[in-house]
């Protein structure tokens, strides 16, 4: 009795040693659009982002599985970048069915250091499963994939961004219509 006690406190101290605690505040949408030749990153987060997760401590499986995200696209903000944001959500944005983005994390293959998120991503009214890295490291975890913007019905939108005579100028007359999504979160 009193060897399985031990074990059992032995057990539980071990995983809450390896606890995630994730600060719900600090999570933020990660984007990354690319312009020329030379694939030059431009990065850009949302103001208006709702995430809510099941809990805020234990694994990175029970802390991401379940969690959701409400992106509110007008929102954009490329680094203090006035005149970019209004490109951005005038000239493409603007012209999409929908102004919102939505993501659910439905399963997590991993362990507390990197792994996978399978998830599902809405934007432009279309849905599309889209597996994420992860990983963990220097206080921050950090989720991202790769996404085609036309694989959401947003060719055309897309077309009149890259094509308008302002864009084409400042994009050396190539806009990449790969885009990196992913978002961050601090953790102790």
């Amino acid at each position: 009795m009193k060897k399985s006690l031990v074990v059992s406190a032995l057990i539980f101290g071990a995983s809450s040693l390896f606890a995630l605690n994730i600060d719900e505040a600090s999570v933020k949408p990660v984007v990354t659009g690319y312009k020329t030749d030379q694939k030059i990153a431009v990065p850009m987060t949302f103001k208006e982002a709702k995430f809510s997760f099941k809990t805020t401590s234990g694994s990175v499986k029970e802390v991401l599985e379940g969690a959701t995200a409400l992106i509110d696209i007008n929102k954009v903000d490329t680094n203090k970048n006035p005149l970019r944001d209004k490109n951005i959500r005038d000239k493409f944005f603007s012209k999409l069915g929908s102004q919102e983005a939505k993501a659910l994390i439905n399963a997590v293959e991993g362990d507390d250091k990197a792994g996978k998120l399978k998830t599902t991503i809405t934007f432009n009214g279309i849905q599309r499963d889209v597996e994420m890295g992860y990983v963990v490291e220097n206080g921050k975890l950090v989720a991202k994939a790769s996404i085609d913007i036309k694989d959401y019905n947003a060719t055309a939108a897309f077309d009149e961004f890259r094509t308008d005579p302002v864009i084409k100028g400042l994009h050396n007359s190539n806009t990449w219509s790969e885009v990196e999504i992913g978002f961050e979160i601090n953790v102790k």
